[in-house]
């Protein structure tokens, strides 16, 4: 298995205009600081940010590599559809207990 900082360098390079982090920052729709917390390991690729990935690379980096907890394969990258991920302090539906 390829490491995040390895994927994350691979990203950055495979963008359109790549070679800076400040591109992958654009194309996935965050500050560099974030891209570069990611290439060093010090954050996670969150769910939205592998599938932005994914798109930004054209699935060279697909989402399944960063996170194989999430999509065993590239197919299964759900590209086309956003991801719906409940955030920490998402309110339980009603009947559902938290």
């Amino acid at each position: 298995m390829t490491s995040q900082p390895a994927l994350i360098e691979q990203a950055i390079l495979c963008v359109p205009g790549g070679g800076r982090q400040e591109d992958l920052a654009t194309a996935i729709g965050v500050a560099q600081q974030t891209v570069s917390k990611l290439l060093r390991g010090e954050v996670p690729v969150s769910p939205q940010q592998a599938i932005a990935i994914h798109r930004a690379t054209r699935g060279a980096v697909p989402g399944s590599a960063l996170r194989p907890d999430l999509w065993r394969c590239p197919e299964h990258v759900p590209i086309d559809r956003p991801v719906d991920v409940p955030s920490e302090n998402a309110t339980p539906p009603a009947g559902v207990a938290s």
